[in-house]
């Protein structure tokens, strides 16, 4: 291990307090890095234990995070998202708050035809939005495994892009 690839192990008192409940929590890919699941505050786990971490950025926990979802859309079916409003197609990629939350919802909708795809082929009426979308991620688990590719890696990077339309 080089000078610069060295990593920090923090004893329990020198491990920055989580803003939501004091102890930072590894989300579910903690071997390669990410996110506090609780304050989303960059952090790389080195260890098995809640206190093996690597701090990659300085954030100021006192200063709350601009985030900007998509705008809610209250459904429960799958016959009921066909009828929801997203917006249209085109994305305006603007600055203002919002423009990315426009941007967002309509990024949204852009999956409502592969739910209801997904659903038609695998006979799925009358099911809710939820069992819809989790069947679909087990068959899409199926499908990597089928073409060789790594579901996490491919998760983590569409968290990436997530996190970077989220956070503007």
């Amino acid at each position: 291990m080089s000078e610069n690839d060295a990593t920090i192990t923090a004893a329990a008192d020198e491990v920055p307090s989580c803003r939501r409940d004091g102890v930072h929590r590894p989300d579910d890919l903690p071997e390669q890095g990410n996110r506090c699941k609780e304050c989303g505050q960059r952090i790389t786990w080195i260890g098995p234990g809640i206190y093996d971490w690597e701090s990659c950025e300085e954030v100021d926990l006192a200063k709350p995070r601009a985030r900007y979802p998509a705008q809610r859309v209250n459904v429960i079916s799958i016959e009921a998202l066909n009828e929801a409003d997203f917006g249209g197609r085109d994305l305006s990629y603007g600055a203002s708050p919002e423009a990315q939350v426009q941007d967002n919802t309509r990024r949204a909708g852009f999956t409502v035809p592969a739910l209801r795809a997904f659903s038609d082929t695998v006979r799925l009426h009358g099911e809710d939005v939820d069992t819809v979308i989790s069947d679909l991620l087990g068959d899409l688990l199926h499908l990597c495994d089928a073409l060789g590719h790594d579901f996490d890696a491919l998760l983590e990077r569409g968290c990436s892009h997530y996190e970077a339309e989220v956070d503007g």
